[in-house]
């Protein structure tokens, strides 16, 4: 079977692109799949795939998403951008006769072209929607229903929550909307041996883009209160990615005006993750619209205690079943409440990140995903070789 893996973007700090690369790597040495990754733009994730033997080819094209806010000219932009995805069509269509794959699986929603071009060769399209859009990128189609007409034209959409398949089930035909769980690679991010809450200070990690809508600027305000009201509580927080300069001097002021600046730390992109995992005892999520939560899995399959907003998908892998501590986003109270029970009940603490662990090694884990979703490049290709032998 020869697949057509489509990125939206080229960066290693995607999660959408690490998925795709840990998805390709399993496909071809577990599941005997030909992959060709198509990329939009040159960039440093083709790196990761030519470390994981990968083949990826470049063609340049542009999304069919655009901020909720944007005024007339970023609109004009993307329409020209548009137009400009007419002269990248075609080469696209040459490398599907090229290729010849059997499925073109498109890796989000963000991109569109291959879609058009499987659609003119007769290849049967599997389509990723690993985001909300609206709710967490505050992005959007740039014509809704265009695209939404296109994404119906596939013979699967998997989405990587219930919660993100209930945005999409008014809008995508019920046949072909399926969840698959994302899948987190345990050979990088499993640490059986790692214990957790040993020592006297608390050590926090918050992993992710920093904004408000993240959430983190809510965490630091937590604390502040927290270092106020209960000076004896020891903490240590790292706040481990891309922040815009005007919201981290803004926030370094906070920090700073509470005499916070030794235990927050502003630790910018990172590209070892796993090992700052390795060495904290919470891992913080506050997102109000997580599509699925790569982060949460990564940090429980590390071994951490998950800490998190009772809201979006994160609350549908942590569940009600004791395999994290959820908290109220919109009250900095509830916050600082949490904190402290996890610091004053560690040994219950302790039990439940054994228990998360275990949870999301088996539910989570990449090999699963990949199987589950070879099982439906096979159900896809019965389905074709059935309406072939009906005509």
């Amino acid at each position: 079977m020869k697949v057509l893996l489509v990125a939206s973007d080229n960066s290693i700090h995607s999660g959408a692109f690490r998925s795709l690369a840990t998805l390709a790597k399993h496909l071809t040495d577990d599941f005997d799949v030909e992959v060709l990754v198509l990329t939009p733009i040159s960039g440093v994730g083709t790196k990761l795939l030519d470390e994981l033997n990968i083949k990826s080819v470049t063609i340049k094209n542009f999304p069919w998403v655009l901020s909720v806010n944007a005024n007339y000219l970023a609109k004009v932009k993307c329409a020209v951008k548009g137009i400009l995805n007419l002269l990248c069509v075609k080469k696209i269509d040459n490398l599907i006769k090229d290729y010849n794959p059997d499925i073109i699986h498109i890796n989000t929603s963000w991109t569109y072209l291959a879609a058009k071009s499987a659609k003119m060769a007769r290849v049967p399209v599997i389509w990723h929607i690993r985001e909300f859009l609206e709710e967490d990128q505050n992005l959007r189609f740039f014509d809704r229903k265009k695209s939404v007409a296109l994404i119906n034209d596939s013979y699967k959409v998997i989405c990587v929550s219930n919660l993100l398949r209930d945005k999409y089930k008014s809008l995508i035909h019920s046949d072909a909307l399926i969840t698959i769980y994302n899948g987190i690679d345990p050979a990088k991010y499993y640490r059986k041996e790692h214990e957790i809450l040993k020592g006297s200070v608390l050590k926090l990690i918050f992993i992710g883009g920093v904004s408000y809508k993240k959430g983190q600027p809510q965490i630091i305000q937590a604390l502040c209160r927290l270092n106020s009201e209960y000076p004896n509580f020891h903490f240590d927080l790292k706040i481990v990615g891309e922040i815009s300069v005007e919201l981290k001097i803004k926030l370094q002021r906070v920090v700073d005006e509470n005499g916070l600046s030794s235990k927050i730390h502003f630790c910018g992109i990172r590209n070892d993750v796993d090992v700052l995992l390795k060495h904290s005892d919470v891992s913080i999520v506050n997102s109000y619209s997580e599509a699925f939560g790569r982060v949460t899995v990564e940090s429980m399959m590390a071994g951490c205690l998950m800490l998190a907003a009772n809201t979006g998908a994160t609350s549908e892998i942590i569940t009600s079943s004791g395999y994290g501590v959820l908290f109220d986003p919109l009250d900095i109270s509830d916050v600082v409440s949490k904190l402290l029970f996890v610091n004053e009940n560690r040994q219950k603490c302790q039990i439940i990140a054994k228990n998360g662990q275990e949870y999301v090694l088996d539910r989570f884990n990449s090999y699963r995903n990949a199987k589950e979703i070879y099982d439906v490049y096979c159900e896809t290709q019965i389905r074709l070789h059935e309406n072939f032998a009906c005509r």
